[in-house]
């Protein structure tokens, strides 16, 4: 298959994505939780088995780790990470066209 036929496919196939997504009404948008196993459920719910925990753990410590060119740690600036940083998943990431 030639490039501009793929090209033209992806594209009619995220339109489709889209548009089909549009349409789920509000009551029957479900958590991927819900389609999980009750033991990955379980697992999940249970902070110690919870192997993704780890990396919540390491980014809480990295979270108090100096470094950069400035040597200063980023609760240095922001303190309790749990309270400065509340919603910013939800802006970021963010690309600025200036700084490349």
């Amino acid at each position: 298959m030639h490039t501009p036929w793929r090209l033209a496919a992806l594209g009619v196939a995220a339109i489709c994505g889209i548009v089909s997504a549009a349409g789920i009404e509000d009551s029957a948008k479900r958590s991927g939780f819900d389609f999980m196993t009750p033991e990955t459920q379980a697992l999940q719910a249970d902070d110690t088995s919870n192997p993704g925990m780890l990396w919540v753990l390491q980014g809480e410590q990295l979270w108090q780790q100096a470094g950069g060119r400035a040597d200063v740690a980023c609760a240095g600036c922001h303190g309790d990470a749990s309270q400065t940083m509340r919603g910013v998943a939800t802006r970021y990431p963010a690309f600025d066209e200036a700084i490349g």
